[in-house]
């Protein structure tokens, strides 16, 4: 009675297939994740042990990137085996063998995708650091994303072709969807001609300070699209590539100088050669700091109340000029008092 109620329950069928059919296909599927677990393991702790004792490391790059999709295309290799065993219609047949097809595509684009960054990232990218120029560091992340696109691009139209789809349709159809997508999109591609026009007008570099109406800040990063800025508050603007591109631009740290121009008011209950006293003061304080130029020192206006003393000068030394108009102002403090040259009460400015 056993051995015909097994007999039975081994030849019922199911959706085609016999449990026996089954269970031969869940057994090769679990097989497949076991041995890629395998694999990934022996390559990461016994391959790596053996890449790292080279002198070069291609091998260890190499190992380290096709590690994950080998593993993978186990996997799919499992699934594509325990499929023969089991018995599906020729429209079943065709869709899965279609799917296995497009899986395969996918995985050896995401390998080709892997190597390529990891070369990118370990090779080319420390000789790109290297260099004097900033249009290199610039370029480098927008050729890694073009180079990575495209890979994909390719792969995924080599995988719908070998499953039998329509390629040349599927591009003609994408081509006339193309041109109503460009409309709908016609601020993105703005933005992109935008990028385009800042990599090659050179307006700004990474870490330079800009200014317009609108922000003021540090360039972080250029992207296609958008130009990432630190404000001088420490949030993150992110400004379209498009509209900075249309802007007037002021490169503060492209200036030469910082023109320094002021008026400082003393009392008029003072005799002329206090006035004159003041000016001279002034003026020797500015000749005594180096990192200025074209001062020049006068009587700029005067009323009931006060003389106005125009100064002017130049700071040659832009990563320090708070510091040094800070001292300029000091010593002049310092000096008006010493000679008790008095600062008016009260002041009409028109």
């Amino acid at each position: 009675l056993n051995y015909l109620l097994l007999t039975k329950i081994e030849y019922m069928d199911f959706y085609g297939n016999t449990i026996v059919e089954w269970l031969i296909a869940f057994i090769i599927i679990i097989s497949s994740f076991f041995l890629a677990k395998l694999v990934y393991w022996v390559c990461k702790n016994i391959i790596k042990r053996l890449t790292k004792k080279t002198k070069t490391e291609i091998d260890d790059l190499l190992i380290d990137n096709i590690e994950e999709p080998f593993a993978f295309s186990i996997i799919i290799f499992g699934f594509w085996t325990a499929i023969q065993f089991l018995y599906t219609s020729d429209v079943w047949s065709s869709r899965l063998e279609n799917t296995f097809y497009i899986l395969f595509s996918i995985n050896i684009t995401w390998l080709i995708s892997r190597v390529f960054t990891a070369f990118i990232t370990n090779y080319l990218q420390p000789l790109v650091e290297r260099t004097e120029s900033d249009l290199d560091d610039q370029l480098l992340p927008i050729l890694k994303k073009g180079v990575n696109i495209t890979i994909w691009s390719l792969g995924i139209l080599v995988g719908l072709n070998n499953a039998g789809i329509n390629v040349g349709a599927l591009l003609a159809g994408l081509g006339v969807g193309g041109i109503a997508f460009a409309m709908a999109s016609k601020d993105t591609i703005a933005n992109l001609f935008g990028g385009l026009t800042i990599f090659t007008d050179h307006p700004f570099k990474i870490n330079e300070r800009v200014r317009t109406k609108e922000f003021d800040g540090y360039v972080r990063e250029i992207g296609l699209r958008t130009t990432r800025i630190e404000s001088r508050f420490g949030s993150e603007v992110i400004v379209p590539n498009n509209k900075i591109s249309n802007e007037t631009i002021e490169n503060i740290s492209l200036e030469k100088f910082r023109r320094i121009d002021k008026i400082i008011f003393i009392s008029n209950n003072v005799h002329s050669d206090k006035l004159n006293l003041a000016v001279e003061l002034i003026n020797n304080v500015l000749s005594g700091i180096n990192d200025i130029d074209r001062s020049r020192v006068g009587l700029h206006d005067f009323n009931e109340f006060s003389f106005g003393i125009r100064i002017v000068y130049h700071i040659n030394k832009m990563d320090n000029y708070i510091k040094i108009q800070d001292e300029i102002n000091q010593d002049i403090i310092k000096n008006f008092i010493s000679n008790d040259i008095k600062f008016p009460s009260r002041i009409i400015q028109e």
